[in-house]
């Protein structure tokens, strides 16, 4: 004779079984579009320097 845990553990498995689970669908992505990447040109010493000159003075500047 089965006892009342084991019939109650036979029936929740037969429930959890009997659960199907409805997969969704990943939603569509838009289509990609075209885009326009710009020519781009090679930076000399010169303009280096520029920049982290540039890029220091802004930091030393800087206040709190």
């Amino acid at each position: 004779m089965m006892t009342k845990k084991t019939v109650l553990g036979l029936a929740l498995m037969l429930a959890l079984g009997a659960c199907k689970k409805t997969e969704v669908p990943p939603p569509k992505a838009d289509p990609v579009e075209s885009v326009v990447v710009p020519e781009v040109t090679p930076m000399d010493e010169a303009d280096v320097r520029g920049v982290l000159t540039t890029w220091q003075s802004s930091q030393n500047d800087f206040k709190i």
